[in-house]
């Protein structure tokens, strides 16, 4: 299991690409396994800017969806370890982090650029379960280092 195509990205709120299939991990007690995987590109907040140029929500869902059917496929991710992602207010993550965080910031980068939105950095990984049965919109979706168990 070293990397996974990536199939072409979707616009959910957000732009993602989902992954078909991640490495086998055991899913611990109290988690639930989410039923598809897919890595978050830029998050709706982080699209907010294209609002402030003055789209309606209709228009930006349309300029973001013509945009993406036109732009390259992002690169493989290629998995890291799996951890756990932790916050206070008791949600838990198991994800696998990317390990090529370096190429994937530079497709990002080119995606921002395009959009000419400011830059985002992102710490790139695939949730595959969570304590909030199974629920994705309720994973930990901007995980950083201080959550990590």
């Amino acid at each position: 299991w070293k990397d996974v195509l990536l199939k072409e990205l979707e616009y959910k709120g957000s732009i993602v690409s989902s992954i078909s299939n991640v490495p086998n991990v055991d899913i611990p007690e109290g988690f639930d396994r989410l039923e598809k995987y897919h890595i978050t590109l830029l998050s709706g907040q982080q699209l907010k800017p294209m609002k402030e140029q003055g789209l309606s929500n209709k228009e930006m869902k349309e300029t973001i969806k013509t945009f993406i059917s036109n732009f390259p496929l992002s690169p493989k991710v290629v998995f890291g370890e799996s951890a756990i992602a932790s916050r206070d207010d008791g949600r838990q993550t198991l994800f696998f982090s990317a390990k090529n965080q370096g190429e994937l910031q530079t497709y990002l980068d080119s995606i921002t650029d395009a959009l000419k939105i400011p830059k985002v950095k992102r710490f790139f990984h695939v949730s595959v379960a969570n304590n909030q049965g199974g629920n994705p919109f309720k994973s930990i979706g901007d995980i950083n280092d201080g959550d990590i168990l």
